[in-house]
């Protein structure tokens, strides 16, 4: 492209990878590098997004969407001001050859107090086409990104005072068959220089902006000074955005308008407060909604200093935060949760750097959607859950949602794929029901206790249970239904299984099940080998709480072959085989 004016405004970031030459291109414009241009894109004063499904446009600072042109169609935008445009630039890139693109057989302008369309008569330049790699190949066979440019030279716009504008697409455009694209106006205003100061809740403070301006618009070399009004118990922490890195901790802040600037700033709470469909301390930011007085966390605008989502902090206005959900990617190594957590929602953590989920996990905390913390591996610490109690003292229910289905029809929890977690999964008299893999690859747990009122456990729920270290699991109940690989891919060995007994009048299931031999060989029908094997595993200094019972025969009733089973010691008679 030939170099323009110094005022000439560009949005640099969308054209780095474009750099070839259009072999038909206008003598008076070429394809080429933006940086070619004398740029500034602060001045720029348009920019819209296209996908394969819809168009999107770029409007106050927002993407709207609108329906998908078609053949003959037409696309207009209004200016946020009046401006002097010197290009419209169209980017497409398809996934397959053959696709001709976006043709645009008129290009239009609207000015100031006229409600006419003017029709600039702007050519289209030939297509520049290149793979994103950077290769070339022929525009008819062309599958990677291009751009058509409209232009009437370099250094003479399009149009002044524009404040609106319009593209009539072609009969023979491939739109409907392209992934990406973007319409790009570049133009600058005529007005001086922008100045945007976004607020922070009002709750929490207000910037003063002096002086003034109806539109926000500042003639060149005007001194604005920035003065924040906040709350007593909130910190300033600092400005961000066009502002001097000397100046980011000032206050009151003065800025000189040598340019269009965005500002904001970072305030620091110890609560939140309701800022419209957010919760805000200042410098965490979480979309929501509201029931009541209970809150619902749906995503995650951005989160605490050293990636920390203190969920725990309190909610001014009688609110209390009750579910979490949509923070999936969001780049949170450590969660605090507040003790009024009811649920974590479906995904609501997948694919996030957690290391630290604190407390791991509150009473109140009775559903865990599926897949709450999918892919986030590397958890760190013990699980409690099923413990809560309601106003009764009955135990409140814990529900573990579905993740996914296999193509198998297996429907998987996934709730947690830590094999950080542990030692320690303890399951309370809340827990009844485990999906398939909800606690998958917890690898280093030994002590996996199972609750009173545990009735179902599906295939792969502890999936590497006992891959790397000896594991005791602990049945507190009468035997639940176990499917087969519940406890898949563990070392028998190394794993041994704790059951209640009383007499066989308490827990009928598993006084069926330990006296059946062709299931469990007893203890004293073992080899001497066979006895060596387990004390070798399992030290002798837990005997008076529980010892081996005998050795599963044969996988049955989901339980590894080759795995121990032991009795514990409960209220009343203790059963040992000698």
């Amino acid at each position: 492209m030939a170099t323009s004016r110094n005022h000439l405004g560009l949005l640099v970031a969308v054209l780095l990878l474009c750099c070839a030459s259009a072999a038909n291109a206008a003598a008076d414009w070429t394809v080429g590098p933006v940086t070619d241009w004398a740029a500034n894109p602060s001045n720029l004063l348009y920019t819209a997004t296209i996908s394969s499904s819809s168009f999107a446009r770029l409007s106050d600072g927002k993407l709207e969407a609108f329906a998908q042109t078609g053949n003959n169609s037409v696309l207009s935008w209004t200016l946020p001001r009046a401006g002097t445009v010197y290009a419209v630039n169209v980017f497409t890139k398809f996934s397959d050859a053959g696709r001709d693109g976006f043709d645009i057989a008129k290009l239009e302008v609207k000015k100031s107090g006229s409600n006419d369309w003017i029709d600039l008569g702007a050519q289209e330049v030939a297509y520049a086409t290149k793979y994103l790699d950077g290769g070339n190949i022929a525009h008819d066979g062309h599958r990677g990104s291009f751009y058509a440019i409209y232009k009437d030279s370099a250094d003479v716009p399009l149009a002044t005072d524009v404040v609106a504008f319009r593209l009539t697409f072609g009969p023979h455009q491939d739109n409907d068959g392209s992934w990406y694209g973007e319409i790009e106006l570049v133009g600058y205003t005529d007005a001086g220089w922008s100045l945007s100061v976004t607020q922070p809740a009002s709750l929490l403070g207000s910037v003063a902006i002096s002086p003034s301006s109806p539109d926000g618009y500042y003639a060149p070399g005007t001194v604005v000074t920035l003065t924040l009004d906040k709350t007593n118990d909130v910190e300033f922490i600092k400005w961000t955005g066009d502002v001097p890195e000397a100046d980011i901790a000032t206050t009151p802040l003065a800025l000189t308008i040598d340019r269009s600037r965005k500002v904001s700033l970072v305030l620091k709470a110890p609560y939140f407060v309701v800022d419209g469909s957010y919760i805000t301390d200042g410098l965490q930011k979480y979309s929501m909604t509201r029931s009541g007085s209970e809150i619902s966390i749906t995503g995650c605008s951005s989160v605490g200093s050293n990636s920390v989502m203190d969920a725990s902090l309190p909610v001014k206005g009688g609110y209390s935060i009750v579910s979490i959900g949509g923070c999936t990617g969001s780049g949170a190594k450590t969660l605090l949760l507040p003790e009024t957590i009811k649920t974590l929602a479906h995904r609501a953590f997948v694919n996030t750097p957690l290391t630290s989920v604190s407390p791991m996990f509150p009473d109140s905390l009775t559903t865990f959607g599926g897949g709450c913390f999918a892919d986030s591996s590397n958890i760190r610490g013990n699980v409690r859950l099923g413990f809560g109690t309601d106003s009764g003292g009955a135990p409140l229910p814990i529900t573990f949602g579905i993740h996914d289905t296999t193509s198998a029809g297996v429907q998987r929890g996934l709730q947690f794929q830590g094999p950080a977690l542990g030692p320690d999964i303890l399951l309370g008299p809340g827990v009844t029901a485990i999906p398939s893999y909800t606690f998958r690859n917890c690898s280093i747990v030994t002590n996996l206790s199972l609750g009173a009122n545990l009735s179902s456990l599906k295939a792969n729920a502890f999936e590497q249970l006992g891959k790397s270290a000896n594991a005791s699991v602990v049945f507190e109940g009468d035997k639940p239904t176990l499917e087969a690989s519940a406890f898949s891919a563990t070392t028998p060995a190394k794993v041994r299984f704790l059951v209640p007994w009383n007499g066989g009048s308490k827990y009928p299931a598993w006084a069926a099940f330990l006296t059946d031999t062709a299931k469990v060989t007893p203890w004293d029908s073992l080899t001497s080998e066979q006895q060596a094997s387990y004390w070798t595993n399992f030290p002798k200094s837990n005997a008076d709480t529980f010892r081996p019972y005998g050795m599963m025969a044969a996988a049955s009733d989901g339980l590894p072959a080759g795995s121990w089973i032991c009795v514990k010691k409960s209220s009343g008679f203790f059963f040992f085989v000698h």
